[in-house]
């Protein structure tokens, strides 16, 4: 068994170069069987300096922030920002890509910026 990590699973899967595929990500393509093995809780963290040093104290705060991503788009903050009433939802203006988890949440602990991570990523920065 081979394991093989990447932002874009389905492609390979359609082409038959895969077999199997573990993905956050909902895919409807025609003959695929999808089956649910856990739900993933998300945080939004920062260090304790830089939500000081920002002043964090809502969701409106968010715009004044560095936004950490896996992708400039924020396709990886989609969740958190449509989970978030319409006339409430930042206008995040400033992100810093880093393509791997790890990276965000060492920046994170470096009072880089904000991430948005699943929280079991995280659970022993938070206690």
């Amino acid at each position: 068994m081979n394991f093989y990590m990447s932002h874009e699973l389905i492609t390979p899967l359609m082409n038959d170069d895969l077999d199997i595929i573990i993905d956050c990500k909902v895919h409807h393509h025609r003959g695929l069987r999808r089956v649910t093995l856990f739900r993933e809780k998300y945080v939004v963290v920062c260090s304790g300096e830089y939500r000081s040093n920002i002043d964090i104290q809502s969701i409106d705060d968010l715009n004044r922030c560095a936004i950490l991503s896996i992708d400039p788009d924020l396709a990886w903050w989609h969740h958190f920002i449509f989970s978030v009433p319409e006339f409430q939802r930042p206008s995040i203006q400033n992100v810093i890509t880093i393509n791997h988890i790890r990276g965000i949440i060492t920046a994170v602990k470096a009072g880089i910026g904000v991430a948005f991570v699943p929280q079991y990523c995280v659970l022993n920065e938070i206690r």
